[in-house]
């Protein structure tokens, strides 16, 4: 059963986290997301135990390079771009 686009929003908007699916013709995953200003260390903790391990955060490349951190690969692979 899917929610709403509109209960969905009020629920990101109150801090809850939201599993976004993509199509079974594409990448056929989930992403589990949550505002980064509601995000806390239990919240972070969660996303790590329960999903791959990896956590994505939109940073532009100069906020990168302040922060030191590298590419995690060195040019896009995804086919579906």
């Amino acid at each position: 059963m899917f929610d709403k686009i509109e209960d969905a929003l009020k629920a990101f908007k109150n801090g809850e986290f939201l599993l976004v699916l993509d199509d079974e013709d594409r990448e056929n995953e989930g992403d589990l997301i949550a505002s980064a200003e509601d995000m806390t260390t239990e919240k972070m903790a969660f996303l790590v135990k329960h999903s791959s391990g990896y956590v994505c955060v939109p940073l532009t490349n100069e906020r990168a390079d302040q922060l030191d951190l590298p590419l995690m690969i060195p040019a896009m692979q995804d086919r579906h771009k």
